[in-house]
């Protein structure tokens, strides 16, 4: 009897803890500019030669709803439009996954523009994994292609990420688009990319140094990236809508006066705090004493830590079981006259 009821308690404790393997996510569709800013999503940059980012309300992309995320992109300077609160870091030690909608509105001249536009998770404008889209150098015209980008201080990863015609959008096409990081596929894992109606999708296993360079990630953001230098006519429009952004979640160390995440206290902090002086209200990656307000006393606090940095990235095995659940189980042990050992697992 004493088993059975036993065996009852861990059955439910077994279900709990599946539950806290599954994928954390979160999906944004931009119905408003409100909306849009409460779920964190930050437009920034200097906004040079007509670039824009932000809510607008079109539906070019074909979302549930009216409102999407504007990204007009052209060569010239940083144009970011970031959730800045993802509510969970993730890397290549566990699966992560985004879709979404998209439409190419249109493009100005040779859509060529030397960086170029990407959606995906990053830390950075120079640590980022997602779809890049961009125009040959043999100018595809009124088209543009997509292609896989790794980027980092390490080797990376590249595959159509210069432009070819076997994979490329037409304006005004509504599609959806797919990244899908499969940890146990292959010997190191398994990149899978597409877009629907736009070539066949990139299947990418990764090499050994790759997938160790994807596990000492920590990607804190999600959405839409350009980052170039020097005047330059030519541009694409984007639209985006319906995204959704999977993964499981790891726990880092907390560097304090890292405002961009990539767990050095370095110079893209500073951009961060650059870009959101003045802001106010919680959650503000550039506010480094905590007052809800980024102001000269955060720029202080970044260059007082400059060269901090954390040595390792740990990885946690998900949200700490509630206390009813850990004593029920404890208390079916003890009542069957178990004894329970084990390691304690550090988180």
């Amino acid at each position: 009897m004493c088993l059975h009821k036993f065996v009852g308690v861990l059955g439910a404790a077994g279900a709990f803890l599946s539950a806290l393997a599954a994928l954390a996510d979160k999906t944004q569709t931009f119905d408003s500019a409100a909306s849009a800013a409460a779920a964190g999503w930050v437009a920034s940059g200097s906004g040079v030669d007509g670039q824009t980012a932000g809510f607008i309300a079109t539906n070019d992309a074909g979302g549930a709803a009216a409102g999407e995320a504007q990204f007009d992109v052209f060569r010239g300077a940083e144009l970011s439009y970031l959730d800045t609160n993802l509510g969970l870091v993730i890397n290549g030690t566990g699966g992560f996954s985004m879709t979404g909608k998209v439409n190419l509105t249109g493009v100005v001249n040779v859509p060529d523009l030397g960086f170029h536009p990407f959606i995906g998770f990053s830390s950075g404008p120079s640590d980022y994994l997602g779809i890049i889209f961009r125009g040959d150098f043999d100018d595809l015209g009124t088209e543009v292609s997509w292609g896989l980008r790794f980027e980092n201080t390490g080797d990376g990863i590249r595959i159509n990420s210069g432009g070819d015609s076997s994979r490329v959008m037409s304006v005004n096409t509504p599609r959806t688009f797919s990244l899908v990081f499969d940890p146990n596929a292959g010997a190191n894992g398994q990149i899978t990319v597409s877009v629907s109606d736009a070539g066949n999708p990139i299947v990418h296993s990764l090499s050994a140094t790759n997938r160790f360079l994807l596990e000492q990630a920590a990607y804190t953001r999600f959405g839409m990236l350009h980052h170039a230098n020097g005047p330059n006519p030519n541009g694409q429009l984007l639209r985006f809508d319906d995204l959704t952004y999977t993964g499981v979640e790891v726990s880092i160390p907390n560097v304090n006066g890292d405002y961009s995440g990539n767990l050095v206290v370095d110079a893209a902090d500073y951009t961060v705090w650059r870009d959101t002086v003045g802001a106010t209200g919680p959650d503000l990656p550039a506010d480094g004493d905590g007052n809800l307000v980024v102001d000269q006393a955060d720029y202080d606090y970044w260059k007082t830590r400059f060269g901090n940095t954390s040595a390792s990235v740990a990885v946690a095995a998900g949200a700490v079981p509630e206390p009813a659940t850990v004593i029920s189980v404890i208390v079916g042990l003890l009542a069957c006259g178990g004894v329970l050992r084990g390691k304690r697992v550090r988180r």
